[in-house]
Parts: C-alpha cells; structure tokens; sequence
C-alpha cells in the first residue's frame, strides 16, 4: 500500500465521524437556512428566503448541497453527511501539504491526529454549513503555495489563487483569509517577484465571475438586500444589537468567534 497512514486515518474518520450524526436532533440555526436555500434550487420551496445576498453570489457550498439533496433526499443526516465526505478532501489535502514539507511519518500522524481531535474540526465536519468547505479550499491552497515556493515553480499559484477564490465563493467572510494570505505572500523567496501574477490570475478568474454575476445578473437583488444588510450589522443609531453593544458584550456573546479565529 502505498499511503497507509492516510488510508488508515482516512477509514478511521469516516467511520467515527459517521457515527450519529443525527442521533441529536438539535439544528444549529444556519443549518436549517442552509438546506432551505439548497433545496431552492430545485425550484421547489414553498418559502420567500431572500434575506442576505449571500446565497445569490456566494454560493458554491449549496450547489454542492443541492445535488446532494437531489441525489439522496432530505434528512438531517443527508444535509450533514455532505460536510463529513467533504472532510476526507480535507485530510486528503492535509496528509499531501504534510508530505511536501516533511517525510518524517511521525510528525505526519501527529499532525493528522491534532487535526482530527481538533474540537472545531469535529463540530466542522459533522454539521450541515460551509465553514467545512473553508476550511478544505484553504488547506488546498496553502498545499500549492508550499509547492510552489518550495520547488520554485511559480505556476503553482494559480491554484493557490484559484482555490483562494472560491473560498470567497463558498463564505463571504473568507476574505479576511485572502487578506492575510497576501499580507505574508510578499515574505516567500519566490524569483522573479513577477511569478506572484500567477495567483492574480487564478483570483481574478473568480473575482470575475462574481463581478459578472453581480453586477449583471443579480444587480437589482444586490441594490435592495446587500446594502441594507450591511448597514444593519454595521449601524450605530439602532435602538437594539448596534455596533457598540457588540463591543461592550463582545466577549459574552461571541466567544464562539474566538474560537473560529484560534
């Protein structure tokens, strides 16, 4: 066999990852609105979901759950399981970064170990959202990124850009990745410093397609619920839940966030 530290973990995370999914019943809110919106694909839901543009122009992660639903039906567990088979892209893509910086199997299998008992991983991969598939693109690129500063093939990061991109396609939020991504890029002694336009090239080809999307096709939904949306996380004049408040209470409220950004 040719990879048995990644067939092990990768039969050993299915397995336990598997293992009642659904057994609690208790839907995270994001969840339920996740699987609307995918099953809108169809054409079939009964219900008026239009509330963020999120689900117009960054969509990637219910496609991707759409087809899901549409082969397999729609079940918690179903909704679910799509983030649990994505996870094996995962580690799939961990085990590879690993061996491009390390052959010592030891440190692979602590690594993939640490990974898999992360307690944000196991919530990650076993419920029915898109941070999983963030999570995924972002070990893919930073796969390419370390091929191709370490066997100085330039080329390499198109993908590195690419799959930085669609990382912004499957959440909005991830940008803020992208912007530290680039942020330490300029440190990698990759030559000459012209072999960076590679990853303008594979984000722009997403950046692009949202562009385009946005701006021609979803132009009027963009006008109504993008701008509103916005001013409503951002405004400081709102009797209730305004930025301020977010400030005070930070710490009470949202220590989840501390933990996504550990």
């Amino acid at each position: 066999m040719k990879h048995p530290v990644l067939f092990l973990f990768s039969i050993g995370y299915l397995l336990i990852f598997f293992l009642k999914l659904d057994s609690i019943p208790m839907i995270a809110m994001d969840e339920g609105w996740n699987a609307f919106y995918a099953y809108d694909q169809f054409g079939n839901n009964p219900y008026h979901l239009s509330s963020t543009i999120q689900y117009k122009l960054f969509f990637f992660y219910y496609i991707l759950l759409s087809g899901w639903m549409k082969l397999f039906g729609t079940s918690l567990f179903v909704v679910r399981s799509l983030s649990v088979v994505l996870g094996l892209a995962g580690i799939i893509g961990l085990y590879q970064l690993f061996k491009q910086i390390t052959q010592n199997k030891l440190v692979i299998t602590a690594g993939l170990l640490t990974f898999l008992t992360t307690n944000i991983v196991v919530v990650t991969f076993r419920w029915g959202r898109p941070e999983g598939m963030v999570l995924i693109l972002l070990i893919w690129s930073l796969y390419f990124l370390v091929k191709a500063v370490q066997n100085n093939q330039p080329k390499q990061l198109f993908w590195f850009g690419l799959l930085l991109g669609v990382m912004v396609l499957t959440h909005p939020y991830s940008g803020i990745v992208v912007l530290a991504a680039l942020l330490i890029l300029w440190r990698f002694p990759l030559t000459p410093f012209f072999s960076y336009r590679y990853v303008i090239y594979g984000g722009s080809a997403v950046l692009s397609f949202i562009l385009i999307k946005g701006l021609i096709f979803n132009l009027d939904y963009l006008q109504t619920h993008f701008i509103s949306h916005m001013t409503s996380r951002i405004s400081i004049n709102k009797e209730s839940h305004h930025l301020l408040d977010n400030f005070i209470y930070f710490w009470q409220s949202y220590t989840l966030g501390m933990k996504r950004v550990y």
